[in-house]
């Protein structure tokens, strides 16, 4: 089965929640809305998101490590693809 995909752009917010990270479809836009917020975040970096469907795709931002894609491309990844934080190494 090919996945589908589809990409953005973010800069995570350094400071606080990562529901406070800034998300755009284009890197330009990203850039604007970190020149409004000032500091606090981190550089504009593309995310891609794969999916088998819709549903899936509901189930991988809803579900426990939701919106899992976010994480730091630093961060080690288990099996499915989540990031491990230090406390569950």
């Amino acid at each position: 089965m090919k996945l589908k995909s589809f990409s953005y752009w973010i800069a995570e917010c350094l400071t606080d929640s990562p529901v406070y990270n800034l998300r755009a479809r284009t890197k330009r836009e990203v850039v604007v809305m970190l020149a409004a917020a000032g500091a606090g975040y981190g550089p504009a970096r593309k995310v891609t998101v794969e999916y088998i469907d819709r549903f899936d795709l509901v189930g991988e931002c809803l579900g426990e490590s939701g919106g899992h894609w976010e994480s730091s491309p630093a961060a080690p990844l288990d099996d499915r693809g989540h990031a491990i934080h230090q406390d569950e190494e």
